[in-house]
């Protein structure tokens, strides 16, 4: 912490790290309020106070714990002393951390049982400023992605070999709705639409429907994806 040359702020800044609300008030009335040079420096210190924890709580060397504790201190002695007007967005930072952390964890879980879909959604919830985390998430979104997008073709080439062609095509729709149209995901669309081109063409010259083979014929030429 930073230590202030001043005894009255030295005072101050004790009772707010021992949690002491009404004796950082008392300090604050009776030896700071009214010297403006003072003032200042005690509001500094507040704003400092709560930088301080929050960083350390966004790099995980500080608990959730210490955070609350102090921000709830210095909202209570504030809300007496009226020197600053910051404490608002100080809690919104913390809230915004917490949430974060909270998807990495839930993230982490998500991708070590498989469910790689969910797992995508919560590690992009985790933010820059989550720092003890942030990098980590980015890594296993960008691996959920690849996981998830292998068990998706893997899932879609399943359904077309049984002829299940419109439900291959609602499995690539879906993971496209997740991770955007991929061009691996763009690969199988086609992949399959080729597949039932010539299983269409196929079946129908078998039954010697020629009329039926020329224009399935017609439409995969004018197809210009294939």
């Amino acid at each position: 912490s930073i230590v202030y040359p001043h005894n009255d702020i030295r005072s101050f800044q004790r009772e707010i790290e021992s949690g002491d609300v009404n004796g950082a008030i008392d300090i604050y009335q009776n030896d700071i309020l009214g010297d403006a040079s003072s003032e200042a420096r005690a509001a500094l210190f507040l704003n400092e106070q709560m930088n301080r924890v929050i960083s350390n709580y966004s790099g995980g060397t500080a608990s959730a714990q210490s955070v609350s504790t102090l921000l709830d201190t210095i909202s209570a002695v504030n809300d007496v002393i009226q020197i600053i007007d910051t404490i608002n967005a100080y809690y919104e930072r913390y809230v915004d951390i917490s949430e974060s952390k909270a998807a990495f964890q839930l993230g982490t879980e998500l991708y070590n049982s498989g469910d790689y879909k969910s797992a995508i959604d919560y590690f992009s919830q985790v933010i820059r400023e989550d720092s003890e985390n942030y990098e980590d998430a980015q890594e296993f979104l960008n691996e959920s992605i690849l996981l998830y997008q292998d068990s998706v073709i893997a899932s879609a080439r399943e359904q077309a070999a049984g002829g299940y062609f419109d439900k291959a095509y609602v499995i690539i729709s879906e993971a496209e709705r997740v991770i955007g149209s991929t061009p691996e995901l763009i690969g199988i669309a086609i992949e399959l639409q080729t597949l039932e081109f010539d299983k269409s063409i196929s079946n129908a010259f078998d039954g010697k429907d020629y009329a039926t083979v020329i224009c399935e014929y017609a439409k995969a030429r004018s197809n210009e994806g294939l």
